[in-house]
């Protein structure tokens, strides 16, 4: 991986003397049979292409060298290579995240021992259902206790390697969007319980 530079999960550059490539948003290494990527291309001076594609998708990676090579007035073998060149890199880095994942993790943050403290005694609690209803109540949600938990809890998944999934189908006016906007506002330290327990 000599021409990627991994600044972190969400970004990544890949440079080679022909192109500067900008993989917005990163690699997601949840999809092995794709690798869906948005790419801000530069080269010498000129204005930036940006692309979102599959770039396991032949027809969509040849589709890029293309334009590249129209854009630009760039021969197609140099594009060619560059362009593959990345994309094998990109699925290098990709293979071994998905070997080693222990060694990607970020810590986004940490608990100084006050709160690690009181998150355990939050999460060991015999009435934690009945405390994060309380919660939700406290932020303004009223008589949607159960959807509010499962939609929170559904939430809260995303740091598992298998997070769930949620479909929420009600009437117009029900209070759906409601419920997804405000969730996120509740306390820190409920959000910073369950993703500890992750």
């Amino acid at each position: 991986m000599k021409n990627l530079q991994v600044y972190n999960s969400r970004f990544i550059t890949y440079s080679d003397g022909i192109f500067t490539i900008d993989i917005l948003g990163g690699v997601d290494v949840q999809q092995i049979e794709r690798m869906i990527s948005t790419l801000r291309i530069t080269y010498k001076d000129y204005p930036p292409l940006r692309s979102t594609l599959d770039l396991y998708n032949d027809n969509q990676s040849d589709k890029l060298i293309r334009t590249l090579c129209d854009k630009w007035q760039i021969q197609l073998l140099e594009v060619s290579k560059s362009v593959h060149s990345m994309i094998t890199q990109l699925e290098s880095y990709k293979l071994e995240r998905l070997k080693y994942p222990k060694n990607h993790q970020e810590n986004t943050f940490e608990l100084s021992q006050e709160e690690e403290k009181t998150a355990k005694k939050y999460l060991t609690d015999k009435n934690l259902i009945q405390k994060l209803k309380n919660d939700f109540q406290q932020i303004g949600i009223l008589g949607e206790n159960e959807n509010a938990l499962i939609l929170f809890l559904a939430m809260a998944s995303h740091k598992y390697e298998n997070p769930f999934s949620v479909l929420c189908l009600a009437k117009s006016g029900i209070g759906k969007s409601y419920l997804l906007q405000i969730l996120p506002k509740i306390h820190s330290l409920l959000l910073t319980i369950l993703i500890m327990t992750a």
